[in-house]
């Protein structure tokens, strides 16, 4: 192998592209898994929004998250369409009473085992330290609870903002 500084900055370059991308689909992974099999069924944009509010918390406040680009709400969302058409997630659209559709996401048991083996592969790819998984566990479990209840802890999540 040779080593120069071109190669070890091409690298250095890949690598600061990729795993932005590696955290944001870990991250709405482990969220799936968290509620994946049970009788919950979440509102999409809620969740969406909570999950790029936790990516905020997660940068700025714990730092558990390295990169800034780990945030964009494009990627979470883009994140959470894959997962929807690899079918970890269902997605339910229904009208409301003003005639927008309402897009509602439920993860089937079935998906626990391929969700699972997921996980361990790409989480070997982190080198998350045991603080940062603990916090990002956490992080995850409000955004699940602010998902299904938005004043769920709400002084908590101003202050952290």
């Amino acid at each position: 192998m040779v080593e120069n500084s071109l190669t070890t900055g091409f690298l250095d370059f890949g690598r600061q592209l990729v795993v932005p991308l590696i955290d944001t689909y870990l991250v709405v992974l482990l969220t799936i898994d968290q509620f994946c099999g049970k009788n919950l069924v979440l509102n999409k944009k809620t969740l969406l929004r909570e999950l790029h509010t936790a990516f905020k918390v997660l940068y700025i406040n714990d730092g558990a998250i390295p990169y800034l680009s780990s945030c964009i709400e494009e990627l979470v969302k883009t994140a959470l369409e894959r997962f929807i058409e690899k079918g970890f997630l269902e997605s339910q659209t229904y009208m409301s009473n003003n005639g927008s559709q309402l897009y509602y996401i439920s993860s089937p048991v079935e998906a626990q085992q391929e969700i699972s083996s997921l996980i361990v592969k790409v989480s070997a790819q982190r080198n998350w330290t045991d603080k940062s998984k603990t916090i990002i566990q956490e992080e995850i479990e409000h955004v699940i609870m602010r998902t299904r209840d938005p004043l769920y802890n709400i002084n908590d999540r101003v202050a952290k903002l």
